[in-house]
């Protein structure tokens, strides 16, 4: 029987590095058209959705670069709703 003492300690293997993928032109053309986009209107990366304002006119070279180029949707808000007017009711009796 061993004792504790007399086992050998176990060789820690060198840690491994991943490799960093390299972006290409394309991706990071698009990332830069991410940050000129978000200032004008809401985006949503991972789904590839623009959401513009109801009332804008869909004319931006950023967005419509990222449309055409990349396939992102774009989308339209049906309203705003910081415009909505509530009114309290009105009972009528007969």
């Amino acid at each position: 029987m061993q004792r504790i003492f007399d086992i050998k300690p176990i060789a820690r293997s060198e840690p491994v590095s991943k490799t960093r993928k390299k972006r290409s032109t394309s991706d990071n053309r698009r990332y830069k058209l991410h940050q000129k986009v978000k200032d004008i209107c809401v985006l949503q990366s991972k789904q590839r959705t623009i959401i513009v304002h109801y009332a804008a006119e869909i004319s931006n070279k950023f967005i419509i670069e990222l449309q055409t180029k990349f396939h992102y949707n774009i989308q339209s808000e049906m309203f705003d709703t910081n415009e909505i007017q509530v009114i309290d009711p009105t009972i009528l009796n007969n």
